[in-house]
């Protein structure tokens, strides 16, 4: 069954990619018809990934287990780059000045998803590192 839906999937994203190319090259007034079938088909994709994925989830308890857990260490990292985050430190007149209104709680929430970026950047490149340091040494 995992399969069937792989090879469907994969069918469905070059379909998507097919009707994409081919907007890019039309100029026919009907081709927004193209893009509405292409969300569709992504739709599809998306929601049976979703659908399988928390099947293949919910299979196990160990699975459940290890998917709380990741999902826990995300949400103490946002909430950590979140805590992190200044949204003062930027000249708001400024960037009134020049047309873009920018509030105190819109930076911070920028700030925030850079300071998570860069934090699970690190933690993934020193991942990488230790497991080819300790492939190494085995």
């Amino acid at each position: 069954m995992q399969k069937i839906f792989n090879i469907g999937i994969l069918a469905l994203g070059i379909i998507c990619f097919v009707l994409w190319y081919l907007l890019l090259q039309n100029t026919d007034p009907y081709s927004d018809v193209l893009f509405y079938v292409s969300y569709i088909l992504l739709a599809i994709a998306v929601v049976g990934v979703a659908i399988f994925s928390i099947i293949n989830i919910v299979s196990s308890g160990e699975k459940i287990k290890r998917t709380l857990i990741g999902l826990g260490a995300l949400a103490v990292v946002v909430i950590l780059g979140y805590v992190l985050a200044d949204g003062s430190n930027i000249d708001f007149d400024a960037l009134s000045r020049a047309d873009i209104n920018v509030t105190e709680a819109e930076s911070k929430t920028v700030g925030a998803g850079l300071i998570t970026f860069y934090i699970l950047m690190v933690v993934a490149l020193g991942s990488m590192l230790l497991s080819g340091i300790k492939k190494m040494f085995n």
